[in-house]
Protein backbone atom coordinates (compact mmCIF):
# COMPACT_ATOMS: atom_id res chain seq x y z
CA UNK A 1 0.00 0.00 0.00
CA UNK A 2 1.20 3.44 -1.04
CA UNK A 3 2.09 5.95 1.72
CA UNK A 4 -0.57 8.18 0.23
CA UNK A 5 -3.29 8.18 -1.68
CA UNK A 6 -5.24 10.67 -3.64
CA UNK A 7 -8.53 10.13 -4.70
CA UNK A 8 -9.97 12.45 -7.53
CA UNK A 9 -12.80 13.84 -8.68
CA UNK A 10 -14.39 12.06 -12.26
CA UNK A 11 -15.58 14.33 -14.30
CA UNK A 12 -17.51 12.26 -16.26
CA UNK A 13 -19.76 11.45 -12.91
CA UNK A 14 -19.94 15.66 -12.12
CA UNK A 15 -21.36 16.02 -15.75
CA UNK A 16 -23.84 13.54 -15.07
CA UNK A 17 -24.84 14.79 -12.07
CA UNK A 18 -24.78 18.57 -13.86
CA UNK A 19 -27.05 17.30 -16.61
CA UNK A 20 -29.41 15.95 -14.04
CA UNK A 21 -29.72 19.37 -12.40
CA UNK A 22 -30.45 20.79 -16.25
CA UNK A 23 -33.18 18.35 -16.53
CA UNK A 24 -34.71 19.25 -13.42
CA UNK A 25 -34.58 22.59 -13.69
CA UNK A 26 -36.39 22.25 -17.07
CA UNK A 27 -39.52 19.69 -15.80
CA UNK A 28 -39.84 21.91 -12.96
CA UNK A 29 -39.89 25.41 -15.42
CA UNK A 30 -42.47 23.22 -16.94
CA UNK A 31 -44.78 22.75 -13.95
CA UNK A 32 -44.60 25.92 -13.45
CA UNK A 33 -45.39 26.88 -17.04
CA UNK A 34 -48.58 24.57 -16.33
CA UNK A 35 -49.84 26.03 -13.50
CA UNK A 36 -49.59 29.50 -14.44
CA UNK A 37 -51.50 28.78 -18.12
CA UNK A 38 -54.03 26.69 -15.79
CA UNK A 39 -57.73 28.78 -15.66
CA UNK A 40 -57.34 28.97 -11.81
CA UNK A 41 -53.75 30.09 -9.77
CA UNK A 42 -53.04 27.81 -7.12
CA UNK A 43 -50.35 30.23 -5.39
CA UNK A 44 -49.30 27.43 -2.94
CA UNK A 45 -48.58 25.11 -6.21
CA UNK A 46 -46.77 28.07 -7.66
CA UNK A 47 -44.81 28.91 -4.49
CA UNK A 48 -43.53 25.36 -3.82
CA UNK A 49 -42.06 25.02 -7.57
CA UNK A 50 -40.62 28.16 -7.74
CA UNK A 51 -38.88 28.10 -4.46
CA UNK A 52 -37.59 24.33 -5.84
CA UNK A 53 -36.73 26.20 -9.28
CA UNK A 54 -34.67 28.63 -6.99
CA UNK A 55 -32.72 25.57 -5.08
CA UNK A 56 -32.70 23.08 -8.27
CA UNK A 57 -30.44 26.61 -10.41
CA UNK A 58 -28.13 27.24 -7.19
CA UNK A 59 -27.37 23.59 -6.86
CA UNK A 60 -26.92 23.85 -10.50
CA UNK A 61 -24.38 26.45 -10.62
CA UNK A 62 -22.47 25.01 -7.38
CA UNK A 63 -22.19 22.08 -9.35
CA UNK A 64 -20.72 24.18 -12.73
CA UNK A 65 -18.48 26.16 -10.06
CA UNK A 66 -17.32 22.59 -9.04
CA UNK A 67 -16.78 21.40 -12.47
CA UNK A 68 -14.74 24.55 -13.21
CA UNK A 69 -12.50 24.23 -10.32
CA UNK A 70 -11.70 20.46 -10.87
CA UNK A 71 -8.22 21.13 -12.38
CA UNK A 72 -6.97 22.92 -9.21
CA UNK A 73 -8.75 20.39 -6.80
CA UNK A 74 -6.69 18.40 -4.88
CA UNK A 75 -8.79 15.12 -5.14
CA UNK A 76 -11.73 14.28 -3.50
CA UNK A 77 -10.40 12.18 -0.66
CA UNK A 78 -6.82 11.87 0.77
CA UNK A 79 -5.43 9.41 2.73
CA UNK A 80 -1.76 9.58 4.49
CA UNK A 81 -0.16 7.89 7.10
CA UNK A 82 -1.50 10.97 9.21
CA UNK A 83 -5.31 11.64 8.04
CA UNK A 84 -8.13 11.29 6.28
CA UNK A 85 -9.39 14.37 4.64
CA UNK A 86 -12.77 14.17 2.24
CA UNK A 87 -13.35 17.44 -0.21
CA UNK A 88 -16.60 15.06 -1.42
CA UNK A 89 -19.10 17.45 0.56
CA UNK A 90 -19.22 20.30 2.15
CA UNK A 91 -18.80 19.21 6.18
CA UNK A 92 -16.12 16.94 5.04
CA UNK A 93 -14.34 20.17 3.45
CA UNK A 94 -15.25 22.21 6.99
CA UNK A 95 -13.70 19.24 9.58
CA UNK A 96 -10.65 18.78 7.24
CA UNK A 97 -7.80 16.80 8.29
CA UNK A 98 -8.88 13.86 10.46
CA UNK A 99 -6.01 11.87 12.23
CA UNK A 100 -6.44 8.59 12.10
CA UNK A 101 -6.63 8.08 16.04
CA UNK A 102 -9.42 10.44 16.22
CA UNK A 103 -11.55 7.83 14.04
CA UNK A 104 -13.57 6.18 16.76
CA UNK A 105 -15.44 3.36 13.98
CA UNK A 106 -15.89 3.19 10.07
CA UNK A 107 -19.17 2.03 8.95
CA UNK A 108 -21.89 2.26 6.07
CA UNK A 109 -25.05 4.63 6.99
CA UNK A 110 -27.94 4.75 4.61
CA UNK A 111 -28.87 8.42 3.69
CA UNK A 112 -30.31 8.96 0.52
CA UNK A 113 -27.76 6.29 -1.35
CA UNK A 114 -25.58 4.46 0.83
CA UNK A 115 -22.36 6.54 2.46
CA UNK A 116 -19.31 5.46 4.55
CA UNK A 117 -19.69 7.10 8.23
CA UNK A 118 -16.57 8.17 9.79
CA UNK A 119 -17.76 8.35 13.58
CA UNK A 120 -15.18 10.49 15.72
CA UNK A 121 -14.20 9.87 18.83
CA UNK A 122 -14.30 13.29 20.15
CA UNK A 123 -16.73 15.24 17.86
CA UNK A 124 -16.64 18.25 19.67
CA UNK A 125 -13.10 19.22 18.95
CA UNK A 126 -14.45 20.08 15.67
CA UNK A 127 -17.81 21.96 16.32
CA UNK A 128 -16.09 25.53 15.79
CA UNK A 129 -14.91 24.25 12.13
CA UNK A 130 -18.19 23.72 11.49
CA UNK A 131 -20.15 27.09 10.15
CA UNK A 132 -23.94 25.44 10.32
CA UNK A 133 -25.34 25.55 13.04
CA UNK A 134 -28.44 23.08 12.30
CA UNK A 135 -24.95 20.17 11.42
CA UNK A 136 -23.09 21.13 14.70
CA UNK A 137 -26.26 20.44 17.04
CA UNK A 138 -26.30 16.53 15.39
CA UNK A 139 -22.27 16.42 14.34
CA UNK A 140 -20.62 13.64 15.22
CA UNK A 141 -18.52 12.47 12.07
CA UNK A 142 -18.46 12.76 8.34
CA UNK A 143 -20.09 10.64 5.75
CA UNK A 144 -18.58 9.80 2.36
CA UNK A 145 -19.15 8.39 -0.70
CA UNK A 146 -18.22 7.94 -4.49
CA UNK A 147 -21.00 9.67 -6.52
CA UNK A 148 -18.31 12.36 -7.57
CA UNK A 149 -14.89 10.11 -7.04
CA UNK A 150 -13.47 7.87 -9.70
CA UNK A 151 -13.44 4.54 -7.96
CA UNK A 152 -15.83 2.51 -6.52
CA UNK A 153 -17.64 2.48 -3.37
CA UNK A 154 -16.08 -0.86 -2.25
CA UNK A 155 -12.99 -0.09 -3.26
CA UNK A 156 -12.95 3.55 -1.62
CA UNK A 157 -14.37 1.68 1.71
CA UNK A 158 -11.86 -0.95 1.25
CA UNK A 159 -8.85 1.60 1.10
CA UNK A 160 -10.81 3.78 4.22
CA UNK A 161 -10.76 0.50 6.39
CA UNK A 162 -6.83 -0.54 5.33
CA UNK A 163 -5.59 2.85 6.33
CA UNK A 164 -8.03 2.71 9.21
CA UNK A 165 -6.54 -0.35 10.47
CA UNK A 166 -2.81 0.45 9.81
CA UNK A 167 -2.75 3.71 11.09
CA UNK A 168 -5.43 4.17 13.25
CA UNK A 169 -3.54 2.91 16.33
CA UNK A 170 -0.85 4.89 15.67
Amino acid sequence: MNDTIIIPFSKKKMLKLTGIYALIILGVAGVIALILSADTLNLYYLAFFLVLLIVTIILFFMRIKGLLSLKRSKGGVILTPEYLKSNVNLVGKWVGEIPWNEIAAIGRMKFYGIHIHIKLKHPENYLSRIKSKEIRNRFEGIQIDNSELEITFEELERLINEFFAKYGNS
